[in-house]
């Protein structure tokens, strides 16, 4: 490992990296959010706006397109879009509740997931339901190998249910 250029936060929490000169830090809060285009040596603040306490999660496209999942509420979190280095965010279909994440592999072509896993082909414009498999709960991760391929991670598990149901006679 070598340390290059400090980066001005003192706790980082999301950090995204299109190539080796634009990066992206942040503590999550909705006010220390950070981008270099220069490989670490100056860093601008990216706003988000003021209605989203916190990012959750944060991804280059290209040099000016990024997506970023903004928390609302405790429980609510939509995925915002920006085209112009984060200077302007606009909303997506998204808002719902179970978010935890995202992946894009273009600017049209992406996946939300948490609770369900949907799917964007027009840049989350408009998302579908994508049918999980069997007993496949939660979806935490996806990657996309090819058009046939996909690798996601969640969760497989069994509820049991034990009632124990007691009868009292009083007489």
């Amino acid at each position: 490992w070598t340390k290059t250029n400090r980066i001005p936060l003192s706790y980082i929490e999301l950090i995204d990296f299109l190539n080796d000169t634009v990066l992206f830090v942040g503590e999550g809060s909705s006010l220390n959010n950070l981008k270099s285009t220069d490989g670490g040596n100056t860093w601008i603040n990216i706003t988000i706006p003021p209605t989203y306490l916190s990012l959750t999660k944060f991804q280059f496209i290209d040099d000016n397109s990024a997506y970023a999942l903004a928390r609302i509420g405790s429980t609510t979190r939509r995925l915002i879009k920006t085209t112009d280095g984060g200077v302007s965010w606009s909303n997506l279909d998204s808002t719902r509740t179970g978010l935890t994440g995202f992946r894009f592999i273009n600017k049209n072509e992406g996946w939300l997931f948490g609770i369900k896993l949907l799917r964007t082909t027009d840049g989350g414009n408009t998302f579908t339901n994508v049918t999980l498999p069997n007993n496949f709960y939660n979806p935490s991760s996806i990657d996309v190998l090819n058009d046939s391929i996909i690798a996601m991670g969640g969760m497989n598990y069994k509820v049991i249910m034990h009632v124990n149901l007691q009868v009292h006679i009083t007489a």
